[in-house]
């Protein structure tokens, strides 16, 4: 598969000689098309009905530690959660933490002196005032029977109708940690470590993020005790409580051995190890691709819950014992949540906004895991993406990349759409340039969070403004584009291309590099186009006489094509509903740039500066009018031709290359 390597629009000739017709990619049966439906329909409702939780700015986490008794049998929890923070505020009084209205707060501690609920806020006046940099220490005793219905948080269940045995686990993400403990629940702010300590019926296993550093028996309980020596979000703080056996593996990273740690209801142990066999090669592939597995003092765990979710906590990923029939089926969803662990956990989307640099990169690592033994499963994987997203399509059509509603944050648009998106910019930008720049960024925000601007500063910051524009538009829009074209030579040695952005595929603007396939004479020529509008017409002298010709034949664009008839084509473009179509070609363009409208008062072209480069006389056509403008006098860059039509101005960009 060629990789597209394109530090500016450009055109790109690549001879072929021999080539034949464009090859077919098959699906391979060993990943179907449908193994994501329950992961996506049940890991999180379509909707989420509330909004996140306020978030107290005055203080900084530090540190967060929970000494709770979980009972499933009695479908109980509670304890003393506490909480250690640096106070940011010159003066401090009072401090708002977040609690969920399922979680009942039995008493609070000095240095409380009085508190108030209100709606998710718990209101705490403090015994004195607290100043810039002084630790606070708030101890909260709370308990809960069960998950918040729109929250969750701590939910109990019987994991089978063959073994009714009641277990626990936690699912919050996005904003549902305040429902089994009282915390400041912003991904924003995280705790600098994390103490869990989990007092649980003798006949249980209760697991933790981290590493479980004491287990003691004390008369019918057991109390396990986990640390997390890592900065961590609240929503990816952990609990799992079960009759669980467990086994081990280890990988080798940065030449240290790595332990793993499986843990899994007693009848999924035998499919377990078929299905996790592969886990320490996606360890030490993904360790290879984005550095060091990030919290190798703790190793990683699997830990099964019910159903079909999973979920990357930090340091232990909950896997649905659905995902486990023991025959690898699910390998994409194990590859996908390992990934987490450096998008995600490692560096955390700094808002539920930016949501898609968390499930955008973690499904597009899903895809290289597929490569990593025969590239081109890499790319069929992407093609299955692409069936998984139009599924889904209906219900995320109007939804974009970056910053969608927040009821509307894990959809399609920012799993399989968003890892598209990744792949092009790797195939625009070139696999060295793209891959260094994801290392810049996961280096920079380790620990730590990031925004959308922060990443695209990373990945865009040594390159033309017009590749920002093109992914800007990308992540910003919605939707699969369907780009219906036509195409014939003409008598004077002309390829005339016309591409029509279907209205009823997409929304928003695209701008669209577009590779073009000629192939005639025995040959094979590609050159690269720009597509920025809904109706573009590009008129190309190609250097061999084209027999046939392929919009993106490699298939490296998340969109669908349609080949129409020349006539079908301008029928559509010109329709009634668009008379004062205005279209420029080629874009990019070297010499001459063809206009076709319906004439115009005033024509001028302007540079980004805002200078006039040149102007023409009034030019008024009943039927339309082409002209041709050379333009071989003017430097490699960006311009604005500027119409005056019936009185009112439109502005057209178009891209000058040298």
């Amino acid at each position: 598969m060629s990789m597209i390597n394109n530090r500016r629009v450009t055109q790109l000739l690549q001879v072929f000689c021999g080539i034949g017709l464009l090859l077919l990619l098959v699906f391979l049966p060993r990943v179907a098309r449908a193994q994501y439906d329950h992961f996506f329909d049940k890991k999180f409702p379509t909707t989420l009905a509330h909004p996140q939780c306020s978030s107290d700015d005055r203080i900084d986490v530090t540190h967060y530690q929970l000494d709770y008794l979980i009972d499933p049998p009695a479908e109980w929890f509670g304890g003393t959660v506490t909480i250690t923070s640096l106070v940011t505020a010159d003066s401090l009084s009072d401090v708002i933490l977040n609690v969920r209205d399922n979680l009942v707060i039995d008493s609070l501690s000095t240095p409380c002196t009085e508190w108030e609920r209100s709606g998710d806020d718990l209101s705490i006046q403090l015994d004195r005032v607290y100043h810039r940099g002084e630790l606070l220490v708030l101890p909260v005793h709370n308990h809960g029977t069960g998950p918040h219905p729109d929250y969750k948080g701590l939910q109990f269940s019987n994991y089978s109708e063959d073994h009714p045995i009641i277990v626990a686990y936690t699912l919050c993400e996005p904003w549902g940690s305040a429902a089994w403990f009282v915390c400041k629940d912003d991904p924003n702010d995280k705790a600098d470590s994390l103490r869990l300590v989990y007092k649980v019926p003798e006949d249980y296993h209760a697991v933790g993020n981290g590493t479980l550093i004491s287990q003691y028996e004390s008369p019918g309980m057991t109390t396990l005790t986990w640390e997390q020596n890592y900065p961590i979000s609240t929503y990816l703080i952990f609990t799992a409580v079960a009759d669980y056996v467990g086994w081990d593996m280890t990988c080798t990273v940065a030449g240290e051995e790595l332990p793993l740690h499986i843990d899994v209801y007693p009848s999924k142990l035998e499919d377990s190890q078929q299905d996790f066999q592969d886990l320490p090669q996606m360890v030490e592939f993904y360790s290879g691709l984005f550095g060091p597995y990030p919290f190798t003092q703790h190793g990683y765990n699997m830990v099964s819950i019910k159903g079909w979710t999973a979920m990357e906590h930090q340091t232990c990923t909950s896997y649905g014992q659905n995902f486990i029939p023991g025959n690898n089926h699910f390998d994409c969803v194990v590859a996908h949540e390992l990934a987490h662990q450096w998008f995600g956990d490692l560096v955390t989307c700094d808002d539920w906004g930016d949501l898609w640099l968390n499930e955008s990169f973690a499904t597009w690592c899903d895809a290289l895991w597929f490569g990593h033994d025969e590239a081109e499963g890499y790319h069929e994987r992407l093609l299955e993406m692409k069936e998984e997203y139009r599924d889904r399509q209906p219900a995320v059509d109007c939804l974009p990349t970056w910053d969608p509603p927040l009821d509307s944050l894990f959809n399609a648009h920012t799993y399989q759409r968003g890892a598209w998106i990744l792949h092009m910019m790797r195939q625009y930008i070139g696999e060295i340039s793209f891959m260094s720049a994801i290392n810049d960024y996961l280096d920079r925000y380790a620990w730590g969070t990031a925004t959308t601007e922060q990443f695209l500063d990373c990945v865009l910051a040594d390159e033309p403004q017009l590749t920002e524009d093109i992914f800007r538009a990308w992540i910003s829009s919605s939707g699969l584009p369907l780009f219906q074209y036509a195409w014939r030579m003409d008598e004077d040695g002309r390829l005339r291309l016309l591409i029509h952005l279907a209205e009823e595929a997409c929304r928003g603007q695209y701008l669209t590099p577009l590779t073009v396939r000629q192939e005639g004479e025995g040959c094979s020529r590609d050159i690269q186009i720009l597509l920025d509008r809904e109706d573009a017409e590009f008129m190309l002298w190609p250097e061999i006489e084209v027999t046939q010709l392929f919009l993106d034949p490699d298939q490296d664009v998340f969109c669908d094509l349609e080949l129409m008839s020349v006539s079908e084509l301008e029928a559509l473009m010109t329709g009634d509903d668009t008379p004062d179509a205005v279209i420029i070609a080629p874009n990019p363009v070297q010499n001459v740039l063809t206009v076709r409208s319906a004439g115009w008062q005033e024509l001028a072209v302007y540079d980004l500066l805002g200078r006039l480069r040149f102007t023409q006389p009034p030019c008024e056509a009943v039927d339309g009018v082409t002209a041709y403008f050379d333009i071989s006098n003017l430097p490699a860059g960006v311009y604005i031709l500027r119409l005056r039509q019936d009185g009112e101005y439109n502005s057209h960009k178009f891209v000058v290359v040298r």
